[in-house]
């Protein structure tokens, strides 16, 4: 057993895998824990400065996002005009069309003129 536990550890330093672990310097993992402490902890930290800095980049992603779904929302409604306005040309022609071929709308033409 001891055998295939040491090749298997050996397997691993090959890859690079469990290595990794070990080289990793201190300040990685401080930073980690500190990304692992909850926002409210955190603010009591930065100096005022900091915090406006932090609120007005928030601020702008806010509008950054509100302003994507308005292209969004933009993009459909012009989607939407559009295939209004294509049916409505497509109607149109095809009454246009059953006119010209059928005489028999004379109605309709006097409706419309």
């Amino acid at each position: 057993a001891a055998h295939s536990v040491r090749a298997a550890s050996a397997g691993a330093v090959g890859t690079g895998a469990a290595p990794v672990q070990q080289r990793r310097p201190p300040s990685r993992l401080a930073t980690q824990q500190l990304d692992a402490v909850p926002e409210q902890e955190q603010v009591q930290g930065p100096t005022p400065q900091e915090r406006l800095q932090e609120l007005r980049q928030r601020e702008q992603e806010k509008q950054v996002q509100q302003r994507k779904q308005q292209l969004k929302r933009q993009q459909v409604e012009q989607e939407q005009a559009r295939r209004q306005l294509q049916q409505r040309y497509q109607e149109d022609h095809r009454q246009q069309a059953l006119q010209q071929a059928g005489g028999g709308f004379g109605r309709e033409d006097d409706e419309q003129g």
